[in-house]
């Protein structure tokens, strides 16, 4: 049975996210325990969404490596980087990123948390939280 479904969508905001991270390292929307630190962690946490827009908010986790020397400055940095590369897609709305082989722009990102540092249930990590709000406009599907 077919039935008519809206023409346009918006990315997946936790995909999209993590394909904008990527470049920085190993990211995913899970975390487990053998993977490579620093990692980066986003999860889709609330939002809304009509036909004209789709205004998500994601938590993004920055995980660093509590045994090496200095730890606490190394996680912050790699928090630092993490919020800088969020900064760079806000400062420039022109940015594609590819999802499931679609481009999609961001038309807006902004800060709902900077990074704050989190106790984990591991304590050989260490984790910052930043949280953003992304601004998406729908895309016609194509398939």
């Amino acid at each position: 049975m077919s039935a008519p479904l809206f023409g346009f969508t918006f990315p997946n905001p936790q995909a999209f996210v993590l394909a904008w991270l990527a470049p920085l390292g190993a990211c995913g929307s899970r975390r487990n325990p053998d993977d490579p630190l620093p990692f980066r962690m986003v999860t889709t946490i609330t939002g809304e969404a009509c036909e004209y827009y789709a205004d998500p908010v994601v938590s993004v986790h920055t995980f660093g490596d509590a045994s090496v020397t200095q730890a606490d400055t190394y996680a912050n940095r790699e928090a630092d980087i993490t919020h800088r590369r969020m900064m760079l897609l806000a400062a420039d709305p022109t940015q594609t990123v590819t999802v499931n082989s679609v481009p999609y722009n961001c038309s807006h990102v902004l800060v709902k948390e900077l990074p704050i540092k989190v106790d984990y249930r591991d304590t050989t990590v260490i984790r910052y939280v930043a949280r953003y709000e992304l601004g998406f406009s729908p895309v016609p599907v194509t398939s």
